[in-house]
């Protein structure tokens, strides 16, 4: 905007290219080539400086994260009784009011470290496929 290069913060703080100031020290051409060339040996302690800050703001993000969300703990047993989450009604218009999770059904078979799980009803008929443990609700029944 008029004839201005922008000038972001971050420059402000961290000296660049456009935002050093050129007019204090810089009589020739020399001077000039000799500050820039300060510049560009820094360059790789920024980098390195901003790999690190980049790593470290990851970690605290995933810790974070970690503390924050709902995750679920505990895995299904075999045996254990859950709900199912009916995915089709999340993406229809007009069930409203129809229910969300459907069942009950019993854990028949766990999968090898994959979090997916075979269910039946409780009369021993298997639903076909295997249910990824997201769309499962565990059932606790009244005594």
């Amino acid at each position: 905007m008029f004839g201005q290069y922008a000038v972001l913060p971050i420059e402000l703080e961290n000296l660049t290219w456009n935002t050093a100031n050129w007019s204090q020290g810089i009589d020739d051409t020399a001077s000039l080539i000799a500050a820039r060339a300060r510049q560009l040996e820094r360059q790789r302690e920024d980098i390195d400086a901003a790999i690190q800050n980049l790593k470290e703001s990851r970690d605290a993000n995933k810790q974070y994260f970690d503390q924050v969300a709902n995750l679920r703990a505990e895995a299904f047993q075999i045996g254990d009784l859950a709900l199912v989450h009916e995915t089709k009604i999340e993406q229809s218009q007009g069930a409203k009011m129809d229910a969300r999770w459907r069942g009950p059904y019993r854990v028949t078979e766990i999968a090898q470290s994959l979090g997916t799980y075979r269910v039946a009803e409780l009369d021993g008929a298997e639903l076909a496929g295997w249910i990824d443990g997201s769309q499962l609700k565990k059932l606790f029944t009244r005594n």
